[in-house]
């Protein structure tokens, strides 16, 4: 499945400051059809060496200071943990499933300190957008009524100013002295107005971060741990392969009571399985056949015969090829 990572606009505003390398869950999306095209091939080696590539770094280091920060941070460990996910599927496929395992482990602990860091961080930064729009209430709350005093003023004012200049009232000398004076102080009360409006403004603003930050961050620690329970899954199901052919190789072995093997020794219980052509027939696809022999030789890497059975199914032949020598010296394909 593809990671897609909601990042909230306040983030992004800040990570895309600066060109950066691409985060790591842009470079495993960029990475994942090949993959996949290549284990739908049975190409399973490419697939592996492609994850390698990918995997083979340290542990991405998270870093919440700053709103750029948290962005890149989480895109890298949920793209991290993309990464070990599917190079421990590639491990599965080629059996190599106590290998796969301890890659699905390696992400879970891994995902569990990234899901801790993430909520800290986004925890702060959410009570730092809180205060500012706490802030931008309490002043809208103090200044609000103002405002509108100060406009109701300017209002009044100017339809005296009006109405005196049509000459449509008389006013005393006194009264022309009272509204002289209050057209004086209107210019200093418009700007006073103006400051009021514009921190009004910029606190709905504040207001609308804060929503916004809770909408869209609200999914950063979720979406990891659901990668991390997915981590956890495929380790629980790789460890029950395990267990489950271990039993069947022990099993085989107290039945056949063999002095070279040991009850835990899978190289009789290799040997039996790959002469039977039924065991490789059953399986509906190559990659099925090829995952099936690629776990044999992972229990016994010297059985020659699973060894030629597993070259056959990566050069794309039937497993059960083989060349037959005919008359003049030549072999029949």
């Amino acid at each position: 499945m593809r990671t897609h990572l909601i990042i909230p606009a306040v983030l992004v505003g800040c990570a895309l400051g600066a060109q950066a390398p691409a985060t790591l869950d842009v470079q495993y999306n960029d990475a994942l059809p090949a993959v996949r095209q290549a284990l739908e091939e049975a190409r399973f080696k490419v697939a592996a060496d492609r994850m390698e590539a990918l995997a083979n770094r340290p542990l991405p280091l998270f870093r919440g200071e700053t709103d750029a920060d948290i962005s890149r941070s989480t895109r890298d460990g949920s793209g991290m943990l993309g990464i070990l996910g599917m190079q421990a599927k590639v491990q599965g496929a080629m059996g190599e499933w106590e290998t796969s395992r301890e890659t699905s482990l390696k992400a879970v602990a891994f995902g569990r300190k990234l899901t801790v860091d993430v909520k800290a961080a986004l925890a702060v930064r959410e009570l730092h957008y809180r205060q500012e729009a706490e802030a931008a209430d309490a002043y809208a709350k103090a200044n609000g009524p103002k405002a509108k005093d100060i406009e109701g003023r300017l209002q009044a004012l100017q339809a005296e100013i009006k109405a005196f200049n049509a000459k449509q009232v008389k006013l005393s000398p006194q009264e022309l002295e009272d509204l002289k004076a209050r057209a004086a102080k209107a210019p200093a009360e418009e700007q006073q107005l103006q400051e009021i409006r514009q921190h009004l403004a910029e606190g709905a603003v504040a207001g609308q971060r804060l929503r916004q930050f809770q909408t869209a961050s609200s999914g950063f620690a979720s979406g990891i741990e659901k990668q991390v329970a997915d981590a956890e899954a495929f380790a629980a199901r790789q460890e029950d392969l395990v267990k489950q052919q271990t039993g069947e190789i022990e099993s085989f072995n107290r039945k056949h009571a063999s002095k070279k093997h040991g009850a835990a020794d899978a190289k009789a219980w290799v040997a039996a399985v790959i002469k039977n052509p039924a065991n490789l027939s059953k399986f509906r696809s190559v990659g099925e056949q090829a995952t099936f022999l690629y776990r044999l030789h992972v229990l016994d890497r010297d059985n020659e015969a699973v060894n030629r059975a597993l070259a056959n199914v990566e050069a794309g032949r039937d497993p059960l090829y083989q060349e037959r020598p005919v008359k003049g010296g030549r072999r029949k394909h």
